[in-house]
């Protein structure tokens, strides 16, 4: 984690590796579970390339952490309203697991 923010830091204006850096440091937040870190990592993400899906997930995954459930509905409809294909494989997932591990 301390790598990325080290890295960051070298050149704030590079927004071609930023992009990366923050969608790297967010996942490892989401992976650590410090949610709130995350979605500040992946939105400023998604600031510098809007069309990131993956910070849109990640974004989304964080949020769900912080139990922000509308939130990460959001994420989750722009994801879809963006890139259907993509969601509709990752909805595939969810189903299939619901379907074979019932709550």
């Amino acid at each position: 984690m301390e790598e990325y923010k080290a890295a960051l830091s070298l050149d704030p204006n590079h927004s071609a590796h930023n992009v990366n850096l923050h969608l790297g440091l967010c996942k490892v937040l989401v992976k650590l579970g410090r949610g709130k870190d995350a979605i500040s990592s992946c939105s400023e993400a998604l600031e510098l390339d809007g069309e990131l899906i993956d910070a849109l997930v990640q974004r989304d995954e964080s949020k769900l952490l912080t139990e922000d459930w509308e939130g990460a509905i959001a994420d989750l409809k722009e994801a879809a309203e963006k890139y259907p294909q993509v969601c509709w494989q990752f909805f595939s997932v969810v189903l299939l697991f619901i379907c074979y591990f019932p709550v």
